[in-house]
């Protein structure tokens, strides 16, 4: 057999290996906290490491320790790793770690019986094959089946990684029953090589995709607040552009409805100058809050201008766009903000309303049409709902 494939040589170099990828994912989630899973994951590989260690000493150490603890460290990484993933990828698996628990047990219980009850180098290379075979296919069931948001083509990989290791190990379980018997584990063939070749594997390929998926999250993280208002939370000019142009094209193809609102906060230029502009942020924000929790979940907020935001209300006729207005608009009189303590203020704010007319081919004629609307609130006395007239009429 060739060198580089020798059980004790593979077994350090693999440690190796687990080490410096444990030590890697441990920094990483220090810097990344908001990731679930990836400190475990590194730290299983970490377990991994101490249990090849071990392994490699076979014959330096007894085997207490160079069988029976460095196997079961192995296995219990792998379960590490398992749960690792779980919280990483939000899996929904209740019963899986009662399985992982199980596994475990059988397999300490078998390494123990076949080396001082009834040795046999076999049948404990059966035992963890077949332990690592049915972890390794939960992993994959889990990645596949129970995760609660798609992680694309990365999930898919390690997925499709851990399958094929779960029938790797139950090749090896097969080809060692029909194998001589063997006296030293160290002295083992081919297959039993390529396993812990494939420990190596498994910690390459779950580090890279774990990685590929933070970074991708991270990535949607960034492109997301770039569509973001940073004070208020609503959405900015950037998203409005994208939102809309989909929505009026969607109008256009399947002759929806579509309404627009615009509404602005009534003399709040007066008011930041009475109270400082740190009050006036908190009015924006509190403004917001109450636009948000008075439309439907797919409508649309977005931050317009100063204390100018847009509501754009998909598969809405006007009648029923001015009556969330009019509903906007009494939240909005109803409601105390706090602004010093023992102290609360009401506001007010106008409200132009526009709705789709056939022919339109662009969504920013609605947004004239509800700023025309919003002008003719402010100039009737403010605190108040208008449609555009003449849309209006035509209706």
């Amino acid at each position: 057999m060739l060198d580089i494939l020798d059980i004790r040589t593979l077994s350090f170099t693999t440690m190796v290996f687990s080490f410096i990828y444990g030590v890697g994912l441990i920094v990483y989630s220090v810097n990344h906290r908001k990731f679930a899973g990836i400190s475990m994951i590194g730290i299983a590989f970490l377990v991994l490491s101490l249990g090849l260690l071990l392994l490699s000493l076979r014959h330096f150490v007894s085997d207490l320790f160079s069988v029976i603890i460095a196997n079961t460290l192995q296995f219990l990484a792998t379960i590490m790793v398992y749960e690792g993933l779980i919280r990483f990828r939000q899996a929904n698996i209740t019963w899986g770690k009662y399985v992982a628990a199980c596994l475990l047990c059988l397999m300490v219980l078998s390494f123990y019986y076949y080396t001082y009850n009834k040795p046999d180098v076999n049948a404990r290379m059966i035992a963890l094959a077949i332990s690592f075979s049915l972890e390794y296919l939960l992993i994959s069931y889990a990645l596949f089946y129970r995760t609660k948001q798609s992680g694309g083509a990365a999930n898919t990989f390690l997925g499709l990684m851990f399958l094929l290791l779960s029938v790797s190990y139950a090749l090896r379980a097969i080809v060692t029953l029909g194998e001589a018997e063997l006296i030293d584990f160290m002295d083992a063939g081919f297959i039993h090589a390529v396993s812990l070749m494939s420990l190596q594997m498994m910690v390459l390929f779950t580090s890279f995709s774990v990685l590929w998926i933070a970074s991708n999250e991270l990535e949607k993280e960034l492109r997301e607040q770039a569509r973001i208002d940073p004070l208020t939370l609503a959405y900015n000019r950037r998203a409005l552009e994208d939102v809309a142009n989909v929505e009026i094209s969607r109008v256009i193809r399947n002759k929806h409805s579509l309404s627009i609102i615009m509404c602005d906060i009534d003399h709040f230029k007066d008011f930041n100058d009475e109270h400082g502009h740190q009050v006036g942020d908190k009015v924006l924000v509190d403004f917001c809050s109450i636009l948000k929790s008075n439309v439907r979940e797919h409508d649309f907020i977005a931050r317009y201008g100063g204390e100018e935001f847009l509501v754009l209300l998909p598969e809405t006729n006007l009648q029923k766009a001015l009556a969330i207005a009019e509903k906007l608009r009494t939240k909005i009189c109803q409601h105390r903000m706090a602004i010093r303590r023992n102290r609360a203020v009401s506001i007010t704010a106008s409200f132009g309303v526009a709705g789709y007319q056939q022919g339109m081919t662009d969504w920013r004629l609605i947004v004239k049409a509800a700023d025309q609307a919003l002008y003719q609130a402010k100039n009737a006395g403010r605190n108040k709902v208008m449609a555009e007239k003449i849309r209006l009429e035509k209706k």
